[in-house]
């Protein structure tokens, strides 16, 4: 058991570093937050200049395709928020739903970003279900500009109410 302590502490005994550096790679990946890690962009784009350069520009589209993704992720989940609890403080709804909703998952999802002359602006709109105590459902579908959230209460009798707007804790 000794010779194992000493063998894991000796600098000179040779390890098996292949499979080593293949685990290591994607921790050392994940925590520069690169899409291709140094030996990927190498074998695929080569060793030259060229090559580093499409590596780079690769890594970078990478990165800011995933903070797009995140931005519209973090706007649905604020959308659905004020929608759920625009539906629920709605008393022509509650009323509509027989006294209590229950809100169902988004199933539909929509997002857009406008950048013009420096200013942004972004738009998101989801749809989804509602059922109420009374056992009548209907779809919800509502449009967030990061400030305001604006709902309507689609019923399955063909019925249509206009939710209100609500504040968005995400508003600038």
């Amino acid at each position: 058991a000794d010779g194992g302590r000493l063998d894991k502490l000796n600098p000179f005994k040779k390890n098996a570093p292949a499979s080593t550096s293949i685990e290591r790679a994607p921790t050392q990946r994940a925590k520069s937050g690169e899409l291709l890690s140094k030996e990927m962009s190498e074998e695929l784009f080569g060793k030259g200049l060229m090559g580093k350069l499409a590596s780079k520009a690769v890594n970078a589209a990478a990165g800011a395709l995933k903070e797009q993704f995140e931005s519209a992720r973090e706007a649905t989940d604020a959308c659905y928020d004020d929608a759920v609890r625009a539906v629920k403080l709605d008393s022509a709804v509650l009323n509509a739903f027989g006294g209590s909703v229950e809100c169902g998952p988004v199933i539909s999802q929509s997002s857009s970003s406008l950048n013009v002359n420096g200013t942004k602006q972004t738009r998101t709109g989801i749809a989804f279900q509602c059922r109420g105590a009374n056992g009548v459902a209907g779809m919800i579908q509502a449009q967030s500009d990061g400030a305001i959230t604006t709902c309507v209460a689609n019923l399955q009798d063909g019925r249509q109410f206009q939710v209100g707007s609500a504040s968005s804790v995400y508003g600038d």
